[in-house]
């Protein structure tokens, strides 16, 4: 074999083992940036292994929160599938009870549920709905009509604040932000700094942690006072 077939085939070899360490070095990078703010805080060896297996850059190149799910549940506790639709016809109180409770199981988070009450004016399509958490009332309907599918953002946004609220009066530092909208739509537990770790790293807008004013603002929503 000539001396430069050589030199290139060696040189070949060297440029595909720089680009690998590379990518290893910019998910590895990734990791500790997100160990850094605490975001595995509440996940177990097995499920950071796991996302570090499927790739914390390929998840966020993919427009992703960094997330593994086992039998659903989520090994971070932090995202959750949260469907608009369901959320409007159905209501908070599953939402509350069953799908976000390894976040509150995990973190002593406490989502106590009294007087739930929903009336629904079908000549109307209007939807009124209430509840007591922890002692204090919320409305999620306030006879508002849903029936252009307005409720797909109308409940996001007032069981967001809600649950901020209770977040804020229990003193957690996570704060519940939507992701999407309609049947795609998510939601995550995050502190400030991994709400801005996400901002930086996810390109979508759409797929970015929102607040509930952003997400308004981002869907052009107004609500009743």
């Amino acid at each position: 074999m000539q001396f430069k077939t050589i030199i290139t085939i060696w040189l070949l070899i060297l440029l595909a083992s720089c680009a690998k360490s590379k990518f290893l070095s910019n998910d590895e990078t990734l990791f500790q940036e997100l160990q850094s703010i605490n975001y595995f805080e509440y996940s177990d060896l097995n499920g950071v292994n796991k996302i570090k297996a499927i790739g914390i850059k390929n998840l966020l190149s993919s427009n992703l929160l960094v997330e593994n799910y086992e039998d659903i549940e989520p090994s971070t506790k932090r995202v959750y599938h949260i469907d608009g639709e369901y959320l409007s016809d159905w209501g908070g109180i599953d939402f509350f009870l069953t799908k976000i409770q390894p976040f509150c199981k995990k973190t002593g988070f406490e989502l106590k549920v009294e007087n739930h009450v929903v009336n629904w004016d079908k000549s109307t399509s209007s939807r009124q709905e209430s509840m007591t958490m922890n002692g204090r009332n919320y409305d999620i309907f306030k006879n508002e009509s849903i029936r252009n599918a307005e409720g797909w953002y109308i409940a996001p946004v007032r069981i967001a604040n809600m649950l901020n609220n209770e977040l804020f009066e229990q003193g957690f530092k996570e704060r519940f932000y939507l992701i999407n909208m309609e049947n795609d739509l998510y939601g995550a537990f995050l502190t400030y700094d991994q709400y801005l770790f996400y901002k930086k790293n996810i390109s979508d807008i759409y797929w970015q942690p929102h607040t509930p004013k952003d997400w308004m603002d981002l869907y052009q929503i107004t609500l009743k006072e």
